[in-house]
């Protein structure tokens, strides 16, 4: 028995032999959709069921209606809260059920992050606390307890670079969003412009907002984990900073929408969720989404059903391709390309097989973001987030530049954002020390404070004994590559199948087998016979006997050094004239220990230098300048290595045809298994 009421407890008439089939899926396999739950096409005549519909579906009405909200009950037992999706064909009603994350997915998939998130969210700024200091508090704060935070991100590009005090007067030009210095955050002031503020909103927050929006709540352990607490999404549009004072009492209010990636619900919740290797499963019944990464999920009891097998299982093999998986970059951050302009290829890393042709490549939908060892704005030095690309700045008074929005055309509502940027994840630290012991906020794809010391357990890149391939992506996609499809008929009751949670692994004891752990792929349920019973056909993934990978063996983390050698002057012959250049050897020094006192030995040990490379040009170009800056990764053995015997310190050609400088400089880059020397 079938019944579908509606709202208000009116029930949907049938045709008589309509029989219910649905279908759930959790996607463990796939990362370009994102699987709900859905019944197959139902059919119902019109006439009897104008007072279910309310006549939504009739064109005298001013706002038409054919979806509405129904509850399923079968055999009297309450299935699901679903959302009835129709239309009329043929003088007849023909619609499907939508429930649990197909109900909640339909809603939201379409959505921009703009259009899903606008409500204002208050920073409590008052005359008493000024936006700086109310910026310092909420940095102070401990991740959890405010939508979003503030920390200092490198990014020279943010203005453009023919801005300047004479196109928008008080303008000063400085490398940080979100500026820090001493104690408190730089903020512009009545005379002084250049100090773009950029809220970072928290992940937890965000996905919260979301699903609250089609009235769901999320429940699980995931999202309250201290790390997943810290997890930021980094941004590069400034909000609008007015100052508080007398004649103005109302508290700095942001649209968090206006600071997210400009990419729609559907694919942010895709990216993170391969990303970060979760499954969203949901319970339309009490209405949460329950969140669990997949290491979580294998590790749990699983649920004994074999009981309800029937019939003989179907099995596939395993892929055995292996994968390549590669991170993404975000096409409009100069540092990942090089001098000439080309994007440096994207980190990847393999894991099985041996077919290069044939492994199977996975695009990260979560874009890199560079780190950089430099010196404070207070001495010493720090780590911070760095980024080369332009921003968008939403304070009118900044109309002169051209990071300020356009205006909406016809059809738009709202300033529209110039500049994207790519979808990154930074961890934010608090308030931690930099080398020389003065506290600042630190957002960062680390584990390290400023100091370099280890202060969290998961870190945002995908590289790295910390990073998110070796705490959670690496036993996923082992688990994708050898796992086996196994197709088991079932007779389930009502109630059980009601029961049937698709977060959690199920245990089934296949004939002539030892019982075993599975997860569940997909389930598919046709309408009880009268004896309550539910014909399904499951299908389920083998958790891999392998899937425990042996621990990677990491050894203590070495200390390195950049030493440059003496400057060597030399002239060259280039194109007919004469060149003059400043060489200098670059050797790496590894060391035990930050005192200098014992050399370290390591084989093909990976330390990242950063080349910053300034062009003036003269001669028929006076005036013009070029600069770069990209990573370039050496491979170091034993305790001292030569990066680069000639290295090009200064290059001028005074010749009256060119009379062009270089210059050029390397530092190293925070890296996975070394500490940095200055």
């Amino acid at each position: 028995m079938i019944a579908i009421t509606n709202e208000s407890g009116l029930s949907l008439v049938l045709d008589p032999q309509q029989q219910l089939m649905l279908e759930q899926a959790t996607g463990w396999l796939v990362d370009d959709q994102l699987p709900g739950a859905k019944s197959y096409p139902i059919a119902f005549p019109v006439e009897p069921n104008e007072r279910f519909l309310s006549s939504g579906y009739r064109l005298d009405q001013a706002r038409p209606r054919m979806e509405l909200i129904v509850h399923v009950r079968l055999m009297g037992v309450m299935f699901r809260r679903c959302r009835l999706n129709y239309r009329i064909v043929s003088g007849k009603g023909s619609g499907y059920l939508k429930y649990d994350g197909g109900e909640v997915f339909s809603q939201l998939r379409k959505l921009s992050l703009q259009e899903a998130l606008t409500d204002a969210v208050s920073l409590g700024t008052s005359p008493l606390e000024g936006l700086a200091s109310r910026m310092k508090t909420i940095a102070s704060l401990p991740p959890g307890q405010f939508p979003c935070t503030f920390f200092p991100i490198r990014n020279e590009l943010f203005f453009e670079e023919s801005l300047s005090a004479a196109t928008l007067p008080g303008f000063v030009r400085q490398p940080y969003i979100n500026a820090w210095k001493g104690s408190n955050f730089l903020v512009d002031s009545a005379t002084v412009k250049g100090y773009p503020v950029s809220p970072q909103f928290y992940l937890w927050w965000v996905l919260e907002q979301l699903f609250a929006r089609a009235g769901y709540r999320i429940d699980g352990d995931w999202i309250g984990q201290p790390e997943v607490q810290r997890l930021v999404i980094l941004n590069q549009t400034a909000m609008q900073t007015r100052r508080v004072g007398i004649v103005d009492l109302t508290p700095l209010t942001v649209q968090p929408g206006q600071h997210l990636p400009a990419m729609s619900v559907g694919d942010f919740l895709k990216a993170i969720r391969q990303g970060l290797g979760l499954i969203f499963s949901f319970d339309g019944n009490r209405q949460v989404v329950t969140i669990r990464q997949f290491t979580d999920v294998v590790r749990s009891p699983a649920v004994d059903l074999s009981p309800y097998m029937v019939d003989r299982y179907g099995v596939d093999a395993p892929a055995s391709k292996g994968v390549r998986i590669i991170d993404q970059v975000d096409a409009n951050d100069e540092l990942f390309r090089d001098k000439d302009g080309n994007q440096l290829p994207p980190s990847s890393i393999v894991l099985g097989g041996t077919a290069e042709g044939e492994r199977d490549e996975v695009q990260l939908g979560i874009a890199a973001t560079q780190l950089t060892y430099e010196p404070a704005p207070d001495g010493g030095h720090w780590i911070v987030p760095t980024l080369r690309q332009p921003g968008n700045m939403l304070d009118p008074y900044y109309k002169p530049s051209d990071r300020y929005p356009n205006e909406p055309g016809l059809g738009q509502t709202g300033l529209q954002l110039k500049n994207a940027i790519a979808l990154r994840l930074v961890s934010y630290r608090g308030l931690v020390p930099g080398s020389n012991s003065l506290t600042y906020p630190l957002g960062t794809t680390d584990v390290r404070s400023g100091a370099q010391v280890v202060i969290g357990t998961s870190a945002t890149r995908l590289r790295g004994r910390y990073g998110r391939y070796r705490q959670l992506l690496r036993h996923l996609f082992y688990f994708r590559d050898q796992t086996r499809l196994v197709t088991v008929p079932m007779n389930f009751p009502v109630g059980v199948l009601t029961g049937v949670k698709l977060h959690e692994p199920i245990a089934l004891k296949l004939t002539s087998q030892a019982r075993r752990s599975f997860l569940i792929d997909k389930l598919q349920a046709e309408s009880p016979g009268p004896d309550g019973i539910m014909p399904c056909t499951l299908t389920c993934l083998t958790i891999p006997d392998g899937l425990d990978l042996e621990p990677l063996v990491d050894e203590e983390p070495v200390w390195v050094e950049l030493i440059k050698g003496p400057a060597r002057p030399v002239n060259v012959a280039v194109s007919g004239r004469v060149v003059s250049r400043i060489l200098v050897t670059l050797t790496i020094k590894v060391w035990t220990t930050s005192t200098r006192t014992v050399p370290a030995v390591v084989t093909n040990l990976p330390v990242t230098l950063r080349l910053k490379s300034y062009q003036v040009y003269g001669g028929s170009q006076t005036g013009q300048t070029q600069y770069h800056e990209y990573p370039i990764t050496y491979l170091v053995n034993g305790s001292s290595t030569v990066v680069e015997a000639d290295f090009i310190q200064t290059e001028s050609d005074t010749s009256s045809l060119a009379n062009n400088l270089l210059t050029q400089s390397m530092q190293i880059d925070p890296g996975d298994d070394y500490l940095i020397l200055v």
